[in-house]
């Protein structure tokens, strides 16, 4: 729900670099008090302190604030910006360009088409980013957040339409994201992720590239749309990536290193999609299994082709599978009675197997499975060359 702007401006402590307060216009050398609307983009010229929520962009055209390379504090109530518009919200905000410490929220994206926090440090506020229904498109470019208990907030109560998650270029240390039930389509690139959970549960088409996640477990499902997760590192998690998707997955170039359980995919989960495409990915060290696939009744992974898996299973510690097979292996596979082709896999010194699968259903053997140095080499025994 919106919350009520106040009539006069909330108690505030302006840098002494300040000569007072006037009115938010596009001079350049206009400062701003505590409460203030601003209605045209305009460059912050100081630091600035609030008790309770410092700044409003509410206007009927696109809106820039330059916090200057400066500061906004709080006193750990309010928001540090709120971006919403009292009117019809076909319009762009944007902050950018400074820190924000010491809110409830450090921004709050409300009634506006798009929201962008672009070149933003937000730290000590225990909500990073919270996100209003109304809004339709939101973006966090080259920022950073640390100490949130929560990196985002999203509730979509009754919006009309989903959201669209743009996250690039930025670090992000601590917190958690919460389930995006009902967000559009997610965009995670570039970013360093460490110590935090993404939670992508989206009806639309999900990308995450090139990021690194660090004890920073993702869990992603998209429901009628496409995932592609390529080139990223996923490290130090109990499972690096667990997928419940349920369209045509594409999970390229990717390293999973370290981790309980490097990646744990189910898929096909409410209906025979298959498709999937799980390709150039490698397995290292992780404590189980580096790969593990478990396919609902009757659905074809598609094709598991020209991975590497080396190092795995040794930290296992019991962990099994739904059909209770260790947790050991370079890559392991219940088929659940549905297909899957392999190719051009190489597995090297795993503790179990180096592929293992349960042989219930169609098994395409596409040529160049590779085991070496495996303690139970491949099951079926004629899947791999040793």
């Amino acid at each position: 729900m919106r919350r009520t702007k106040p009539a006069a401006a909330i108690a505030c402590a302006v840098a002494p670099a300040w000569t007072g307060a006037g009115p938010a216009d596009a001079a350049g050398g206009t400062n701003l008090s505590c409460g203030e609307v601003i209605t045209a983009s305009i460059t912050l010229t100081g630091n600035l302190h609030c008790d309770g929520t410092a700044l409003y962009v509410d206007a009927d055209n696109d809106v820039t604030l330059d916090l200057g390379g400066h500061s906004v504090t709080g006193d750990g109530t309010g928001d540090g910006v709120v971006l919403s518009s009292s009117d019809v919200p076909d319009f762009t905000y944007t902050v950018q360009n400074g820190r924000i410490s010491g809110f409830a929220s450090a921004v709050r994206a409300g009634s506006t088409t798009q929201a962008d926090v672009n070149g933003v440090t937000i730290s000590a506020s225990p909500t990073a980013i919270e996100f209003a229904p109304q809004l339709t498109d939101f973006s966090l470019a080259d920022s950073r957040i640390t100490g949130a208990t929560e990196d985002f907030a999203y509730d979509p109560g009754e919006a009309d339409d989903f959201l669209f998650l743009d996250v690039t270029g930025d670090t992000i240390v601590g917190g958690s994201e919460p389930e995006f039930t009902g967000l559009g389509s997610g965009y995670y690139h570039d970013n360093r992720i460490t110590d935090s959970t993404i939670n992508l549960q989206t009806p639309g088409n999900d990308l995450i590239s090139d990021n690194v996640f660090d004890d920073s477990p993702v869990v992603e499902g998209t429901f009628g749309g496409y995932l592609q997760i390529l080139d990223n590192t996923f490290e130090n998690a109990n499972v690096g990536l667990m997928d419940y998707s349920m369209g045509e997955d594409t999970i390229s170039g990717n390293t999973f290193r370290s981790d309980d359980v490097g990646a744990s995919l189910y898929m096909g989960f409410g209906g025979p999609y298959g498709g999937d495409s799980i390709t150039g990915n490698r397995f290292v060290g992780n404590r189980a299994s580096g790969l593990s696939v478990y396919l609902a009744g009757g659905t074809s992974v598609g094709t598991i082709a020209s991975n590497t898996a080396t190092g795995n299973g040794f930290q296992a510690d019991g962990a099994q599978d739904l059909l209770g097979h260790p947790l050991a292996d370079g890559i392991t596979i219940d088929q659940n009675g549905g297909s899957v082709t392999l190719t051009g896999n190489r597995t090297t010194g795993n503790a179990g197997y180096g592929i293992w699968l349960d042989e219930s259903g169609d098994v395409t053997n596409g040529g160049g499975n590779i085991s070496h140095g495996d303690s139970e080499g491949c099951a079926p025994l004629d899947l791999c060359t040793y």
